[in-house]
């Protein structure tokens, strides 16, 4: 597993957040993006609301609302004694992973076009490096 460290506390995913998004719909999407992504993994512990909120300088109220719709979503699960871990049991659906790259994707299609690419060259680019890695 790989860790960001912010401050003192370590944060098992990366999180950038940026004006404009509510903070916990970031907080989500960023919890999401790292199990599809395998930064977090099935078992793994997850950040308490206290030290997510102490090192994001967010209010723990915005991180609580974060981490219940995680848990509701069935990302993560509250394990007495243990905390919240990531659900042993989760695989995220198609259309879940597919949501997690939408933000990824449309700026790279904004660019693209304004840079006058058209859809297939576009295309074949993305086919290209898909192949490479």
């Amino acid at each position: 597993m790989s860790y960001v460290t912010y401050g003192t506390i370590v944060i098992p995913f990366d999180i950038e957040l940026k004006l404009g998004k509510p903070a916990y719909k970031q907080l989500v999407y960023a919890a999401h993006k790292a199990f599809v992504t395998g930064q977090l993994k099935q078992g793994d512990r997850f950040p308490s609301v206290r030290a997510i909120s102490k090192e994001l300088k967010l209010n723990p109220n915005t991180v609580l609302k974060a981490v219940s719709l995680l848990i509701q979503q069935g990302l993560l699960v509250s394990e007495p004694g243990i905390g919240t871990v990531v659900n042993k049991d989760y695989e995220p659906d198609p259309r879940q992973k597919s949501e997690l790259f939408d933000e990824l994707i449309e700026p790279l299609i904004i660019e693209a076009k304004k840079h006058g690419i058209k859809r297939a060259e576009f295309l074949e680019v993305i086919k290209e490096r898909w192949e490479q890695l």
